[in-house]
């Protein structure tokens, strides 16, 4: 209990005011919804990015109208397939 939380499927992650998580891999997204079974994220590079409990780490972007995977446990960058474009997008740590 209390502000972190752990989900089998979407990890570690703190719960903030209004709808703000802090999560281990991401950092700062708003989330909205009121579950974290199926939810929607903005990201503020990303934005708008939805997923499920069966689908992570399979994201599906609004912005591209397509689905990216993100690849866990990288130290240094957060890493996305975009299957849009084909290709990688690799943002530096929040």
């Amino acid at each position: 209990s209390g502000p972190w939380k752990s989900s089998d499927w979407f990890g570690t992650y703190y719960e903030n005011v209004n709808n703000w998580i802090y999560h281990i891999d991401h950092g700062w997204l708003y989330r909205e919804g009121d579950s974290m079974l199926s939810t929607w994220f903005y990201d503020n590079t990303l934005k708008w990015l939805w997923t499920n409990n069966d689908l992570y780490p399979f994201l599906y972007s609004a912005e591209s109208s397509d689905w990216m995977y993100f690849l866990p446990k990288q130290a240094d960058s957060r890493n996305f397939y975009d299957f849009a474009t084909e290709s990688w997008v690799i943002l530096s740590r929040n």
